[in-house]
């Protein structure tokens, strides 16, 4: 079930409608979205990669979700994308405009597309990122840049900065996470071992950031003896 917030309901229901099949990633939503914001039937491809540039550039210079219309044009300068982008943005109502300062149509928007520039590009600006995210339980900016991190190791720089995340952030970032696990199920030792040490840190991970004082009860309770660490055995 993907359907945690009145968003996701809209967008998942919208996904449906459009491909005739419930959404299994909540990536999909998004560039479900994005799609039908930035593509008409007569836009040209090259309009719409250019269009999605300029709202990528948007997301990652805003601050607090909104930016200046100064700035974002000079931006827009620099980066060789013609005015005539921003001026259409502006009228099919993805970019809204109040006094001076731009913001998407939604802040979701922006935490995409936040979180797509630092998957497809480079990964070691996860950490910054991060701190400059501010993220609250609100924001789908952690949630989606887990599900769009395709490696373990990218993944694991990701978790080590959940320690500042509410547990609501935390639950759903490890719900919609990209499944790395196949590589585990190949035959390998190497492999397993990574394997069951993320299920071990899976369980003493949040334990630790969130319930630390009790900590020691859950573990009794999970292993119906008195216990103040586990571990975790098996074969693959």
């Amino acid at each position: 079930v993907l359907c945690g917030t009145p968003l996701i309901l809209r967008l998942s229901l919208e996904h449906y409608k459009k491909h005739h099949e419930y959404p299994t990633r909540i990536e999909e939503l998004f560039i479900s979205w994005t799609d039908s914001l930035l593509h008409s039937r007569f836009e040209r491809i090259t309009n719409v990669i250019t269009k999605e540039k300029a709202l990528i550039l948007l997301s990652v210079n805003s601050v607090d979700y909104k930016i200046d219309r100064k700035k974002f044009l000079s931006i827009l300068m620099t980066e060789n994308i013609a005015i005539q982008i921003f001026d259409e943005l502006i009228t099919d109502g993805v970019i809204i405009q109040t006094n001076t300062l731009l913001h998407l149509q939604h802040d979701a928007l922006v935490d995409y597309f936040k979180a797509k520039n630092i998957a497809d590009n480079n990964e070691t600006y996860i950490s910054k990122d991060l701190q400059v995210a501010a993220v609250n339980d609100d924001s789908f900016f952690v949630v989606i840049l887990m599900s769009l991190l395709k490696t373990r190791e990218a993944q694991l720089a990701l978790w080590e900065q959940f320690k500042s995340l509410g547990i609501k952030s935390y639950i759903n970032t490890l719900r919609y996470r990209f499944d790395t696990t196949k590589n585990a199920l190949i035959n390998d030792d190497d492999h397993s071992k990574l394997y069951l040490d993320d299920i071990y840190k899976g369980i003493i991970s949040p334990l630790k950031f969130f319930f630390d004082p009790i900590k020691h009860i859950i573990l009794e309770s999970l292993c119906e003896e008195p216990a103040s660490d586990i571990t975790i055995s098996g074969a693959l």
